[in-house]
């Protein structure tokens, strides 16, 4: 068998085997390929520095398994850069998967330990139903935050959490970080447009559109979009994940494609020649 009919026979298994190598490749061994930054994620990154120690992050895990691809690298690299920043963090979510996600996340990030004392530097309320009723209910003024959340996600009563002593109302959110699949839209219209509370958002593929036109009228102060925005995030903090691994993954198998194509052009076109001039 001649390399020529070996390739015409067996061409896709080859192919797809140099796509399984050089993605396990990447995530074994980075290349750092260059990776351009768009401004939207660095305003996300510069939203976070911005914070003083001691600041109130809240975090709404707002996404599924379906989504970890993602968001759930960029969700692991703000945790990290939270606990850099010294800021603390106070996590729920209004979507039914998502404590499940931010057990996920909490491991990715080095642990539950790595996240400091809970109660002090960190809280998780767990889950809670009614989307947009839910968070119009947690920012009202005197103690939205405390009418909302009765116990924590570990069952503890909120009141004896020394966190949450300073966390009433929307006075007391400096920031609120949005992991979402799905629509922005509940947590501008109750958030942003009575409170103006700063707002940063990693979101699915599909709904960055919507993100970036919150963002182009400022409603939303950064955002990263998608795998591709994650991976922008991981560079610009520094804690390097599975974004920047699979952007890069990404990029070899598409240049091969690329590749596969001109060469198979070049070979229609050598054998049509052929068969013209026999």
């Amino acid at each position: 068998m001649t390399i020529g009919e070996f390739w015409e026979q067996y061409y896709r298994q080859v192919l797809y085997t140099l796509m399984i190598l050089f993605t396990v490749f990447v995530f074994v061994r980075p290349l750092g390929l260059p990776l351009a930054v768009r401004d939207n994620s660095v305003k996300f990154y510069e939203a976070v520095e911005a914070m003083p120690p001691g600041s109130i992050v809240t975090i709404d895990v707002k996404y599924g398994g379906g989504a970890w691809g993602e968001v759930g690298s960029a969700n692991i690299a703000f945790v990290k850069h939270c606990i850099k920043k010294d800021l603390r963090m106070v996590f729920f979510s209004i979507y039914l998967e998502g404590p499940l996600m931010l057990e996920k996340v909490l491991t990715g990030a080095g642990g539950k330990e790595a996240l400091g004392v809970y109660g002090v530097d960190w809280v998780n309320l767990g889950y809670m139903p009614g989307v947009e009723a839910a968070l119009a209910s947690m920012m009202q003024s005197p103690d939205g935050w405390h009418k909302t959340f009765e116990y924590d996600h570990y069952g503890n009563k909120i009141s004896t959490l020394p966190l949450m002593e300073d966390l009433w109302d929307w006075h007391d959110v400096d920031l609120a970080a949005e992991f979402i699949t799905g629509s922005l839209l509940p947590t501008v219209n109750q958030w942003y447009v009575p409170y103006k509370t700063p707002i940063i958002c990693s979101a699915i593929g599909a709904n960055t559109p919507e993100t970036k036109m919150y963002y182009d009228a400022g409603q939303v102060v950064g955002y990263l979009g998608s795998m591709r925005g994650s991976a922008e995030y991981e560079k610009l903090s520094g804690f390097y994940g599975d974004a920047l691994s699979s952007v890069e993954a990404l990029s070899l198998v598409l240049c091969l494609a690329a590749v596969s194509i001109i060469v198979g052009n070049i070979e229609d076109r050598w054998k049509s020649s052929k068969a013209g001039g026999s």
